[in-house]
C-alpha cells in the first residue's frame, strides 16, 4: 500500500483495477479526500467504488458513508466485469471486458 498525504493509503491491486474498469468503457476519477477511492463514470452514471484486498473492511467513515450512498466494493479484478454487468443490467455487454 502506498501511504496517502491525509494517513489513508492505496491498496497494491487499485492500478489493476483502475485499468479493468477503463477496458470496460467506463472513466475512472482516483480521489485521495474521500471516503472511497474512486469514482466511476459509466453509462452516464457516477458510482463510489472502494478499493479493497481480499480482508479489507470499511473504516468508520466508510461505514457512515455507506448509510446515505451506495458504496460499490471491488477486491480483484474479477469482480470489475461483474459490477459492470449489474450496472448495465445485461450480462451479454459485459463479455467484452472479461
Amino acid at each position: 500500500m502506498t501511504p496517502l498525504p491525509h494517513g489513508n493509503s492505496r491498496d497494491a491491486n487499485e492500478p489493476e483495477i483502475v485499468e479493468a474498469f477503463k477496458k470496460c468503457g467506463a472513466k475512472v476519477r482516483r480521489l485521495d479526500r474521500a471516503p472511497f477511492d474512486l469514482l466511476v463514470l459509466f453509462r452516464e452514471v457516477v458510482r463510489c467504488v472502494e478499493v479493497k484486498t481480499k480482508g479489507g473492511r470499511f473504516t468508520l467513515a466508510q461505514q457512515e458513508f455507506a448509510l446515505d450512498f451506495p458504496l460499490y466494493v471491488v477486491r480483484s479484478v474479477e469482480d470489475v466485469p461483474d459490477l459492470i454487468a449489474e450496472w448495465s443490467k445485461s450480462a451479454i455487454f459485459s463479455k467484452g471486458c472479461r
